[in-house]
């Protein structure tokens, strides 16, 4: 239940309870309308402030991403109280006014896209608030992420800078993170700063990036109308611009819960951003009848994304009653996960570990001894300018110095 979210069930009262529940009926309501006739059923003709721990509600709200969400549903309904209402109100005009901002820069972009020949892949919120959501402002985004193909990294980074976005902090080697990442962020600053994250592969572990086949992600790629555009200053740049198709959706956002955001025991799925789990609820709704169940298990066992799908995909369909084909679940369940996966699983989903741990994981899992031999060089010996960016080195003769010091931290931390 939601409960796992934040507190205990036992240290919560009655009317903090019974307002997570009014939460979740709330999220489901959104394509469940007989859920949502029972959240307002909770709040009934009495006064509100006796059935729920509305300030609660909202502060829960507010830290889960899911505030605009839930004003959406419950606008015009007069159930929640007005305090509560109009602060709810004011996180979903600014989550419409941001993404609005974000898409009028997306079209401006696009342009320059499309005149270069790279193809884009929205990920995540970029992709469902207007596909899935159908919503510019019930979907909140931070940034943009944008999925290019390996080869056109370099052109799209340029493309970027010609707009006057540049890396917030150096790399440690120029390329490095193209090599042996899976995205860069890249800033532009201003009145409304802007952040977009280039990505060529999808999970940050070398594993990943030389195994998983992103040819497959494009090929079942679908293309997004040029109605995802915030303003019509690009409308020839629709068919550019594609998001990914339903298996691929969902191999993705589950996997991004767990490989992204899980690094100490106890944090699996069950502490992480509300709107990431409802994210995968909509998708599932959004395309039931249309996902090839029997391609997206054969692929999670090919790709080592089953454990990803076991987790978070079982307690979507517990929380929400989300209605899957007869055994497909129990077929998920079942399927087992490669060694490698269960290696990988560990080290992602584990405890934060030394860097020289975390360095000495990553080379095991790089196929390639040159590529190994380059990824210590690039961690043993980075650039100048990184290294006057992670420490405070005084004068540049103490730079050899920092290195030194540099090695003993990360060796001191396995002990």
């Amino acid at each position: 239940m939601i409960e796992q979210h934040d507190i205990q069930p036992h240290l919560m009262t009655e009317q903090q309870a019974r307002a997570l529940r009014f939460i979740h009926l709330c999220l489901r309501g959104h394509w469940d309308p007989p859920a949502f006739e029972l959240a307002c059923q909770m709040v009934g003709d009495g006064p509100a402030g006796e059935a729920l721990d509305w300030e609660y509600l909202c502060q829960f709200a507010l830290k889960e991403n899911i505030a605009p969400l839930i004003y959406y549903m419950v606008r015009y309904e007069d159930i929640v109280p007005v305090s509560i209402e109009e602060r709810l109100q004011e996180v979903y005009v600014q989550s419409v006014l941001h993404n609005t901002l974000l898409f009028s820069e997306l079209d401006r972009l696009l342009v320059d896209f499309l005149q270069a020949g790279i193809a884009i892949i929205l990920l995540k919120g970029a992709a469902l608030s207007k596909t899935v959501y159908e919503d510019i402002g019930i979907r909140p985004m931070v940034d943009l992420d944008l999925l290019v193909k390996r080869g056109d990294v370099d052109q799209t980074l340029q493309l970027l800078a010609s707009h006057h976005y540049g890396f917030p902090t150096p790399e440690m080697h120029p390329g490095a993170k193209a090599e042996h990442e899976n995205e860069l962020l890249v800033y532009k600053p201003g009145q409304f700063p802007m952040i977009i994250e280039v990505h060529w592969t999808l999970f940050d572990s070398p594993h990943y990036q030389y195994n998983l086949p992103m040819a497959w992600f494009w090929e079942t790629s679908l293309p997004i109308d040029s109605a995802i555009c915030a303003t019509p200053a690009a409308p020839q740049a629709g068919p550019a611009v594609r998001m990914l198709g339903p298996e691929a959706q969902l191999l993705h956002l589950c996997s991004h819960i767990l490989l992204h955001h899980s690094r100490t025991p106890g944090l699996i799925v069950y502490d992480h951003k509300l709107h990431w789990l409802h994210d995968i609820a909509e998708v599932i709704n959004h395309y039931q009848g249309q996902i090839d169940w029997d391609l997206l298990l054969a692929k999670a066992q090919a790709f080592d994304l089953v454990l990803p799908l076991q987790h978070v995909i079982s307690r979507v369909v517990d929380e929400w009653s989300m209605p899957l084909p007869p055994g497909v679940l129990t077929r998920l369940q079942s399927l087992p996960s490669s060694p490698a996966e269960k290696r990988i699983f560990a080290l992602m989903t584990g405890e934060y570990q030394p860097v020289a741990q975390h360095l000495w994981d990553d080379l095991t899992t790089i196929p390639h001894w040159r590529a190994r031999l380059w990824y210590i060089w690039r961690h043993l010996f980075p650039s100048p300018a990184y290294m006057a960016y992670r420490y405070p080195i005084r004068h540049p003769r103490l730079l050899p110095l920092y290195y030194i010091h540099r090695w003993w931290v990360g060796l001191r931390s396995l002990f």
